[in-house]
């Protein structure tokens, strides 16, 4: 018989700051909302060039569709848009 046992650590760090979290939700709901694939939903936000370095950055394919992303490849992704000039504002 065998038995599993689950482990959870809170993490010393979150991942995103909490002012961050409302953002960060609406640009994940734009993620799953825009289209069937990673390309198409984010490719109003970011080029395609951008979305391609961010893949190999984060090992995904911009051709899978959003759910196939986890949750630290949204985090990466989500930076990444953040930091973009004019994007955050306080």
């Amino acid at each position: 018989m065998l038995s599993n046992i689950l482990r959870f650590k809170l993490k010393e760090e979150p991942l995103l700051d909490t002012k961050d979290k409302p953002l960060f939700e609406e640009f994940v709901r734009q993620g799953y909302g825009n289209g069937p694939t990673v390309r198409q939903s984010l490719g109003g936000l970011l080029s395609r060039n951008q979305l391609i370095r961010l893949a190999q950055d984060f090992d995904f394919n911009i051709h899978n569709r959003p759910s196939d992303l986890a949750l630290n490849q949204w985090v990466g992704i989500f930076k990444f848009y953040r930091s973009l000039s004019g994007f955050y504002r306080r």
